[in-house]
């Protein structure tokens, strides 16, 4: 196309037929400006393919973060249920005044406290690198800001985490795990220690009100199922969201 134009501009030429030339010229600029069009449109295609990639990559990585959390949550809403069980077994236990070993075994219950991490690197290197907003179903991206907003705080696993180090911890190991059936059931030897009397314990008055803070882990088990609906539900979405960018 470009050859013909050249040798008519040349046949123009001699002639010195400047309509024509003008002509010929206008049919170059358009030429020009075609080829400009051409080369955005081409540009513009391989970075919506480029940002459909990434998008497809991230929503991907979400997938398999909610996975690890929905994992997470089920194992920690499992083991704290237990927990709960184990408090009940510990007030059975100082009832009866029989095996002294499973008592010090279930204070555990009570000082152990199960928290929530959620994984949240895909989420900040979307946020830092503003890569969220490639998520172009403006829906699915805000479910995503809630579910990484809420699982962000954990309120009560905090506030059980420092019953844990402020009142648990302190007076068990203090009152119960200082003692010599304690240190006989821990280290197998015996100790110049006092003895634990359940009769007494059972009418402490400290030791009950941290039975019954630890009772408070039913907080925990009601967020965490909480976030285990979220986390299924987003998941859900997002492979659905990704059935759609793959078309």
């Amino acid at each position: 196309m470009l050859s013909i134009l050249r040798v008519f501009r040349k046949k123009v030429l001699v002639k010195r037929n400047f309509g024509k030339y003008l002509l010929y010229a206008f049919g170059e600029l358009i030429l020009v400006v075609m080829g400009i069009l051409i080369a955005l449109q081409i540009n513009l295609w391989n970075t919506q393919k480029s940002n459909k990639n990434q998008e497809r990559y991230a929503l991907n990585r979400f997938s398999t973060d909610l996975i690890s959390d929905i994992d997470q949550l089920t194992q920690l809403i499992n083991a704290t249920e237990k927990q709960l069980v184990d408090l009940d077994l510990i007030i059975q236990i100082m009832d009866d005044k029989d095996d002294i070993s499973k008592f010090f075994k279930l204070q555990r219950s009570i000082h152990d406290i199960n928290t929530f991490k959620p994984n949240m690197g895909t989420y900040d290197e979307s946020i830092s690198s503003g890569k969220l907003q490639l998520v172009l179903n403006d829906t699915l991206r805000e479910q995503i800001f809630k579910y990484y907003r809420e699982v962000s705080k954990c309120s009560a696993d905090d506030a059980m985490s420092k019953m844990r180090d402020e009142l648990f911890l302190p007076y068990i190991n203090s009152n119960i795990y200082n003692t010599e059936q304690s240190i006989r059931f821990i280290f197998k030897t015996k100790a110049q220690l006092p003895k634990l009397d359940l009769d007494v314990l059972a009418n402490d008055k400290d030791y009950f009100s941290i039975l019954i803070s630890a009772k408070g882990k039913y907080v925990q088990i009601l967020n965490w199922q909480n976030y285990l609906q979220h986390a299924k539900n987003l998941k859900k979405k997002i492979q659905e969201e990704l059935k759609t960018v793959d078309s």
